[in-house]
């Protein structure tokens, strides 16, 4: 059974290379036991699918998303979002300081295509490994 420490890790280094504080490990245990009191087994083995398998969290989250915007995944990695944003160290990852509009519409675009690639993968992910 993955815990949540094992989730905050997993789910953080799917976004971030930089080393993960283990205070906000601690603050994602809270805010889970807090808002997501209790985990229906079939959403937990998911989870847990997801972490052990060591799938492409972001595929997947994306077409969980589209299918069902309040799904557990997507609130518990909402949950770690909003404990990372709030710190100095991941400040240039949620803010842009910066007005240049030619990389934006570059990065606008990849981001587009990236997304449509991601939802390829992801619908295949979760078919695979049976996660609807």
């Amino acid at each position: 059974m993955i815990t949540l420490a094992d989730e905050a890790r997993y789910f953080h280094n799917s976004f971030f290379s930089q080393p993960l504080d283990p205070a906000v490990i601690d603050r994602y245990i809270a805010a889970n036991r807090l808002c997501i009191p209790q985990v229906d087994g079939y959403g937990a083995t998911i989870i847990d699918r997801i972490v052990s398998g060591r799938l492409d969290l972001e595929a997947i989250e994306l077409v969980f998303r589209l299918r069902r915007p309040d799904n557990l995944l997507t609130k518990k990695i909402q949950i770690l979002f909003y404990l990372l944003e709030v710190r100095s160290a991941y400040y240039q990852r949620f803010i842009n300081n910066e007005a240049n509009f030619p990389l934006a519409l570059r990065s606008l675009a990849g981001s587009a295509l990236s997304a449509g690639m991601k939802f390829v993968k992801g619908r295949y992910l979760v078919w695979k490994y049976d996660l609807v």
